[in-house]
């Protein structure tokens, strides 16, 4: 090889990289003791007051019953039944929460309740841990919350949540919905008023290391939209367009550390709750509700930025091909 052609080749070779290193960063989703293991919404807009009606605020109640901190979200599948993640039901030391100690808050985009006489809400009388549930990995990291009394469903404040029962394709870019109270950025600050993001659900090639299992889906933009501590058990969903109704196909469980402004690049991996919905769901919430992906689904406010990212990847591949042709034209089919 002629050191012209070593120079055209390197020359190419760096042109690529350039054009696509900046959309295709490599992302290192997987857990570790730094990840936001109760992951709020990162670069999202605040939901309107009973936009998102089956959502509830999971509420640690104090020693002294006088005050509550949010601490994870969930989904009403049933009355009395609500759908969220393991992790958010065990303490600092890995010890399981006293039913006792874990109030629902329903019906509120601000999750603030002062006087319980006027909310809809109930105390857990029983946490089911899925039986598989692993606290270093986080597999299997699905919980039902049975309450001591039903919440009111009025089809308006409250309704009951959908379960996915199909498949949600990860070819197609599917922008989703997640929502929730927690941070917004990386200094730790829960929020009160409830807020949503769409994001698209992605290959495991896409999201990194984060999903290996078809226990798991993947989402996020890599653009700064993401789930964040606080939203931990909140759901990944769809909204159908024709019933305005909305299908849970994911509970938010795990990411990298730190989101929001510096780690745009971060990715969430959510619950696949559709390996779950005959398994472990049925078995506390026979009468769930159910409906299979067919493409009847909407946004919820702003999209996601995934299509010109897209665009952006595979128009840099494409400048590549065409280097690669011009190259093979200059100097001919022998290097």
């Amino acid at each position: 090889m002629t050191k012209l052609k070593v120079v055209a080749l390197f020359s190419m070779t760096l042109l690529c990289f350039l054009l696509t290193a900046v959309t295709c960063q490599p992302l290192r989703l997987r857990f570790n003791s730094n990840s936001k293991r109760n992951l709020h919404i990162a670069g999202g807009t605040l939901a309107s007051e009973n936009e998102f009606p089956f959502l509830v605020s999971f509420q640690m109640v104090d020693a002294t019953a006088t005050s509550t901190t949010h601490f994870c979200g969930g989904s009403i599948i049933a009355p009395n039944v609500i759908l969220s993640a393991a992790h958010c039901f065990f303490d600092g030391n890995g010890n399981p929460l006293s039913p006792s100690t874990v109030q629902v808050v329903a019906g509120r985009s601000n999750n603030y309740c002062q006087d319980l006489s006027k909310c809809n809400y109930g105390i857990a009388q029983s946490i089911q841990i899925h039986p598989n549930y692993n606290k270093q990995t986080l597999m299997h990291d699905i919980a039902i919350i049975i309450l001591d009394r039903n919440l009111q469903i009025d089809g308006t404040t409250t309704r009951l949540a959908y379960i996915e029962s199909g498949s949600v394709p990860t070819t197609k870019n599917l922008a989703v919905t997640v929502a929730g109270w927690g941070y917004i950025d990386s200094t730790n600050t829960v929020q009160t008023n409830l807020r949503k993001v769409n994001v698209p659900v992605v290959t495991d090639a896409t999201c990194g290391q984060g999903a290996t299992s078809p226990n798991q889906i993947c989402a996020g933009d890599g653009a700064g939209h993401d789930s964040c501590s606080g939203d931990s058990g909140g759901p990944l969903f769809r909204s159908l367009s024709s019933t305005k109704d909305f299908v849970v196909i994911g509970v938010v469980s795990f990411g990298p550390a730190g989101c929001g402004a510096g780690y745009e690049s971060n990715r969430g991996v959510y619950t696949n709750t559709t390996h779950y919905l005959d398994t472990f769901i049925k078995q506390y919430a026979s009468s769930v509700q159910t409906n299979a992906y067919s493409g009847d689904s909407t946004l919820n406010g702003e999209r996601s930025s995934m299509a010109s990212r897209v665009g952006i990847v595979y128009g840099g591949w494409y400048c590549c091909l065409l280097v690669v042709m011009m190259m093979t034209i200059m100097y001919g089919y022998r290097w």
